[in-house]
């Protein structure tokens, strides 16, 4: 304490006795902008000879007016950093002051200064103000309005004196595309079939392309009008001198090219169009064979050319890289394992080109000898070579393949989800509006095949101790089905020559294999095969009499033995014209492979290296050729003729079935039953979609 009196005095300053200090500045101004904070710093000193503690305290605001009624604001716009401490005699202390406003304006704040022991002269006010500005907010986007606006009036200018010149300029109109080379063939050709969804190929070319001319050989040839030509009413009389003759402006490059279509690009959906302007489309018109036979072909033309080639398949440079990461290796891996085995590695030689020089043919042949010199006995390269193959494809090619496996199947189904992503709800359900019904075609006198609806049964299984599953029939099942079978009967209103039941049931079990594998298998018995593992359908029988009643003449079960055996039989009673509102109702259909396109089999796999006992069966799906399933169809249904196929099982739409969606010779016309309207009208009301009055 004796050593600060004497730095006050040697200062100049004499302590006074008692509790003194006194603050520097007596006032404090801050200045800031809107949430941003300003900080003062205050200075305060002991002058007197006793320990003083002090706490800096706010004191409450005063009203501008006596007669305001509104609260104060208790925000705390001025902020104390250091409100409280002890101050020896002489001692200087520093306390930071802050302002932070988050609204503009201007504020006032007083604090007092409290110490023990109290101070002589007590410092009760000590004022402080503050002003808070907020800046221009908008200049941003005035300056960059500025400099939109001052782009696009160039750009504009620009952009007229560019099209000035060059509308001033006559140029020579660029050749047509060579349609002769296949890349402009697959360009121009996908470009216009873009919305259907069809890839180029050679082959779907030439089909197309022959396609196109035999449809515009069918369509009447339009009168070609000249619109620009008019016919003066005034010819005024020849002058003297020479005529003045108008002037012929050359073609320019500016004017924009023919449609695609009309330089010889074959395009689906037009020849869609122009067959449909034939006569033959509307209900109840005379059908042209040739119209129909042409329809046939163009769609099955545009079922192939919708296959994705294997190149443009998004898996395909996966694949290579694979294969050649494969590949790359084999050298390698093949030096290694005979240098391991004891023999000298052979080096690999590149078979010459097909136009080689002699001299080149001549350097691969003495190379080829030098690498034979240097093989083993055949027994010993046979055993290193299988000691190889065994290693490699448990090391290198089992690995690769299955990080492709991997990475294909999640590229592919990326690939199904975009291009499912891009359909909406509405796009979807649109193609399935508007079709022809079961009421808008004439089926007076024709054989109908009826597809019934069987979706709501879960198939049966066959129960312990029996050999195949059978159909029990109660309950909701038995309703539902009653409530199907009625589409039965709005069809034989229309007093059709014979109703075919088409019934699709289960999931047969995949074939056994053969255990004479030359032995010839019939048709007949593949099928009655695959019935093993089935329930028939027999028993739908006597409730499809109680149904339709009276409705029809006739109701009788069809075999697979009568359908696909004695076929001539079967046709002539449901050809005879005697006897009409006939019904039969086929035996499961689920049980014919070229129907559902899918036959399963059971075969063995090769057996695993270290692998002891017997190799579990797997199953292997192959997948019918339309060519195999459509030629089956036209040779079954080839006496029968139906005309119609009335599709009444949503279910069974929404699978390529052969019947429904098969494209043989004089197949019947496919129309939408009452029970899929019924399901698409409930659908579209639920969801209450902006088509609905599109489908009524």
């Amino acid at each position: 304490w004796q050593f600060e009196q004497d730095e006050l005095a040697g200062a100049g300053m004499v302590p006074t006795e008692g509790p003194h200090a006194e603050v520097s500045p007596a006032k404090l101004h801050f200045q800031a902008d809107v949430k941003r904070q300003s900080a003062q710093t205050l200075r305060l000193r002991n002058t007197g000879t006793a320990v003083v503690q002090f706490e800096w305290v706010q004191n409450l605001p005063e009203q501008s007016f006596q007669e305001s009624i509104l609260p104060q604001d208790g925000t705390p716009y001025f902020t104390c950093h250091q409100t409280s401490g002890r101050i020896l005699p002489g001692e200087v202390v520093q306390t930071m002051f802050s302002f932070t406003a988050d609204k503009p304006g201007t504020f006032t704040s007083s604090w007092c200064l409290k110490t023990y022991p109290e101070l002589k002269e007590p410092i009760t006010q000590l004022a402080m103000n503050a002003s808070a500005t907020l800046g221009d907010l908008h200049w941003e986007r005035r300056s960059a309005l500025q400099e939109f606006i001052k782009k696009e009036q160039t750009i504009s200018l620009a952009s007229e004196l560019a099209e000035d010149i060059v509308e001033a300029v006559r140029l020579q109109p660029p050749p047509l595309p060579p349609l002769s080379e296949p890349a402009v063939q697959e360009r121009l050709f996908e470009e216009v079939n873009a919305a259907d969804g069809l890839f180029w190929s050679p082959q779907t070319w030439d089909t197309l392309s022959a396609l196109r001319e035999q449809v515009e050989s069918m369509v009447p040839a339009r009168k070609q009008t000249d619109e620009g030509a008019k016919i003066p009413t005034f010819v005024p009389r020849p002058g003297r001198g020479h005529a003045p003759k108008p002037k012929v402006e050359p073609p320019s490059a500016a004017e924009p090219l023919p449609p695609l279509e009309s330089l010889g690009v074959p395009s689906i959906s037009r020849m869609r169009q122009q067959l449909d302007q034939l006569p033959g489309t509307e209900p109840g018109a005379e059908k042209p064979a040739e119209k129909f036979e042409v329809m046939r072909k163009l769609e099955r033309a545009g079922r192939t050319a919708r296959q994705c080639p294997l190149e443009r398949s998004p898996v395909w440079w996966m694949a290579y890289e694979t294969v050649m990461e494969i590949a790359l290796t084999v050298p390698s891996k093949w030096a290694a394992t005979r240098q391991r085995n004891g023999l000298e590695p052979v080096p690999f030689l590149a078979p010459p080109e097909d136009d080689a020089s002699p001299g080149e043919l001549e350097q691969y042949n003495l190379k080829l000898e030098e690498r034979k010199s240097k093989l083993a006995p055949e027994e010993k390269e046979a055993e290193v070579r299988d000691i190889f193959c065994r290693g490699f494809a448990k090391n290198k090619f089992g690995p690769a393949c299955g990080r492709f496996g991997a990475v294909a199947k999640e590229a592919s189904l990326t690939t199904r989800m975009t291009r499912a992503g891009t359909f909406s709800l509405g796009d979807r359900l649109r193609p399935h509006l508007g079709r022809l019904s079961s009421e808008a075609i004439e089926m007076a006198s024709n054989v109908v095949l009826y597809e019934l609806d069987m979706g709501f049964m879960v198939p049966p299984l066959a129960s312990d101790g029996e050999e195949r599953p059978s159909l029990i029939l109660q309950g909701s099942d038995l309703e539902l089905l009653k409530q199907r079978l009625r589409g039965v009967v709005s069809v034989l209103e229309s007093v059709p020559l014979a109703v075919l039941v088409t019934v699709h049931l289960g999931e047969p079990k995949p074939d056994k294999p053969k255990e004479d594998p030359e032995a010839e298998v019939t048709e007949l018995q593949e099928v009655q095969l695959r019935m093993a593992g089935l329930a028939t359908v027999e028993p739908i029988m006597e409730i499809l009499r109680e149904v339709v009643g009276s409705a029809a003449t006739s109701c009788e079960f069809v075999p697979h033995e009568v359908l696909l055996g004695s076929n001539a039989e079967f046709a002539q009673k449901v050809r005879n014209e005697d006897v009409e509102g006939k019904v039969f109702l086929l035996e499961n259909m689920s049980a014919v492979a070229e129907e559902t396109g899918v036959r399963r089999t059971w075969f063995s796999p090769p057996p695993v290296e270290g692998q002891t006992g017997e190799t579990e069966m797997e199953v292997a799906l192959h997948r019918l050729p339309w060519a195999s399933r459509e030629g089956w169809a036209a040779r079954v249904f080839r006496d029968i003729q139906p005309e119609s196929l009335v599709q009444d099982s949503l279910c069974q739409s929404c699978q390529s079935m052969t019947l429904s969606t098969g494209l043989w010779p004089r197949a019947p016309q496919r129309v939408v039953g009452p029970s899929i309207e019924v399901e698409l009208a409930a659908f579209l009301d639920a969801l209450q979609l902006p088509i609905r009055a599109t489908a009524a």
